[in-house]
């Protein structure tokens, strides 16, 4: 998994729960500290297992820490990539341009696996999302949806219609520009 989730994830940690759980999150997590680096790759159980650990520690839903966690890394994830993103495009251009944006990161490093997403637009101001991932991270990306409009400026509200947690072949989310 792509560094910037876990760097921006200690970050998130330390605005959350303050500067000195990190280590304690590690520690219950069974990882070794480390230096993230934003562009290099981690196993995916270094963020899962930490996501459980701090569900635990804070005494929320595991879900809700996901989708939270998803909404706050949008700013980094922006930043992180921003030459595949237009100054001048909406929360709706961004998912309608994600294929093309996961192929561009995909072929600068075979390294990095994306989900695959389809957005079909409904209107000006509604889309369907379907995403199809072999992580079970779905509600972090509900949450990365949800915190792209707001850095965008451009806020929207995200509900899951569809979840592989509850045996569907793919997960989906209604968008509608708030």
């Amino acid at each position: 998994m792509h560094g910037i989730l876990h760097k921006s994830l200690k970050t998130y940690v330390a605005e959350n729960m303050g500067e000195d759980v990190w280590d304690d999150v590690l520690e219950r997590a069974d990882i070794d500290p480390k230096l993230y680096l934003p562009v290099s790759h981690y196993p995916d159980t270094d963020l899962t297992r930490s996501l459980s650990v701090i569900a635990e520690m804070s005494g929320h839903d595991e879900s809700a820490i996901e989708r939270d966690f998803g909404a706050f890394l949008a700013g980094d994830l922006l930043s992180t990539f921003k030459a595949h993103v237009r100054d001048d495009w909406s929360t709706f251009d961004l998912l309608d341009g994600l294929p093309g944006i996961y192929e561009q990161i995909e072929a600068q490093n075979p390294e990095t696996t994306t989900p695959d997403v389809t957005t079909e637009r409904l209107s000006e101001d509604v889309a369907v999302v379907e995403f199809r991932s072999e992580r079970d991270l779905c509600t972090l990306g509900e949450g990365i949806i949800v915190g792209v409009g707001e850095e965008l400026d451009d806020p929207c509200e995200v509900t899951q219609e569809l979840c592989t947690r509850d045996g569907e072949d793919h997960c989906e989310f209604h968008v509608e520009r708030a």
